[in-house]
């Protein structure tokens, strides 16, 4: 019986800590892709190819190779 409890108390404290870690997560505005440009690596593709790629013409190109 007291194992029983031990349990449901466990998990609904796991619980509890997700919902509070996801919360805390989420309020903080460094997670987000919006907030800072992305990086992108690109082998092969001309400008006109990086133009029509999704997030692509957006992001700072560190490298290119043809």
């Amino acid at each position: 019986m007291k194992k029983e409890t031990l349990s449901k108390s466990f998990f609904y404290m796991f619980i509890l800590l997700f919902f509070i870690l996801f919360a805390c997560l989420t309020i903080n505005n460094n997670i987000y892709a919006s907030t800072t440009r992305p990086l992108a690596i690109i082998i092969g593709n001309s400008p006109e190819e990086v133009i029509h790629q999704t997030g692509l013409n957006k992001a700072d190109i560190i490298y290119e190779a043809n």
